[in-house]
């Protein structure tokens, strides 16, 4: 009797033994298969990580003074960021600057539109002085156009059209922190006569038909026969 009894107590301790055993080993387990599994998911997100993409807008527009025709433009434009269009006669002198700013206006039910102002200014006597601030709002696609008289009586004429598109927020953090008040000359590198990629965000060249451009806050720039990117 007292045979069996051990018997049974011994068989009951090696019974719970096992039980423990496999509840830790169980525990472990799945402790070790989530942390794979949090470490392999971190990992795919990096690898698969889509970086942030903000509004900007493709500009195309002529602008006439006077019924003179300035070169025509293709630029990039940033919502929000202001880009500059700067032209140089054949001494290195600035002529022209047109600023531009984009708002989008995602409210309309016909089809998606931009609002592009300009502030059109002329370098006389060392300053520049304001011409015009005309604003147009283009449909997507759409060609625009604005006739108008200045203050000053000058004729200033606007013709244009957009196409919607994105940038990288990194390109609008690169845009923000240009400064396109410095404009006194185009390149003071000695790089005017070819189209390239500036270290100070801002690019330009020469002109096809004599004189130089450059452009600043904008990601694209083409005009005069030309075109230049400030992306890296």
């Amino acid at each position: 009797m007292y045979n069996i009894m051990f018997r049974i107590a011994l068989m009951l301790l090696l019974i719970g033994s096992f039980t423990s055993f496999a509840t830790q080993f169980q525990t472990g387990s799945t402790l070790e298969r989530t942390n794979n599994k949090a470490a392999f998911a971190s990992k795919v997100e990096s690898l698969v990580k889509v970086e942030k993409m903000v509004n900007a807008l493709n500009y195309e527009f002529t602008l006439s003074i006077d019924g003179v025709s300035l070169q025509k433009v293709n630029a990039t434009l940033i919502e929000g960021v202001p880009g500059t269009i700067t032209f140089y006669d054949d001494f290195n002198t600035p002529t022209y600057r047109v600023r531009l700013n984009s708002k989008f206006d995602n409210t309309r039910q016909i089809s998606a539109a931009s609002s592009v102002s300009h502030a059109v200014q002329q370098y006389v006597g060392g300053v520049w002085t304001e011409l015009a601030f005309p604003e147009l709002t283009y449909r997507e696609g759409v060609l625009g156009k604005m006739n108008m008289v200045s203050e000053e009586m000058r004729e200033l004429a606007i013709e244009g059209k957009i196409q919607l598109t994105t940038v990288s927020q990194a390109a609008k953090d690169g845009a923000m922190k240009v400064d396109c008040d410095n404009t006194a000359s185009a390149f003071s590198d000695g790089n005017i006569d070819i189209s390239y990629v500036s270290p100070s965000e801002c690019c330009g060249g020469r002109c096809g038909t004599g004189g130089y451009y450059r452009c600043c806050g904008v990601t694209q720039c083409c005009t005069c026969s030309r075109c230049c990117t400030t992306m890296r």
